[in-house]
């Protein structure tokens, strides 16, 4: 999701150090996603077998997404709401393709869904919170 119109917050984190900044962002997009995650958890428990003790919803998290993936869509900073990766035999291996999908296995898109319904909480959430740690950058 790209973020335009917010010049107050612009103008305020552009008076902080860089190093600040980016904490600041990092933090706040952190905070964005938490809605998203908890509402994709909640949509996965449908999946979850009572008989194993695997639980799919235990597999989706947020995670800061790597510069270069970040720079690819034209930003500077990114996280993201997904699914743990996991190799054959471990605990959860099978999340990945409940939720996206394979060849033989319908896709069951949480994620998406997740993102669409929490969108406008997702983005106050995020305006919130990096108005709050500007606030508390410049105390």
């Amino acid at each position: 999701m790209k973020v335009e119109g917010l010049e107050g917050i612009k103008r305020s984190l552009s008076e902080l150090d860089a190093k600040v900044q980016k904490k600041v962002t990092r933090h706040a997009l952190r905070a964005a996603a938490k809605p998203i995650q908890a509402e994709a958890r909640r949509q996965a428990k449908q999946f979850d077998r009572p008989e194993t003790p695997d639980r799919v919803w235990k597999q989706i998290t947020t995670r800061s997404l790597p510069k270069r993936a970040v720079k690819a869509s034209g930003g500077d900073l990114g996280v993201a709401v997904g699914v743990k990766d996991s190799k054959p035999g471990e605990t959860f291996h099978y999340a990945k393709f409940v939720l996206l999908g394979t060849s033989q296995i319908q896709a069951n898109p949480v994620l998406r869904r997740s993102a669409d319904t929490k969108q406008t909480e997702a983005l106050n959430a995020f305006a919130d919170d990096l108005w709050d740690g500007i606030r508390k950058q410049t105390e």
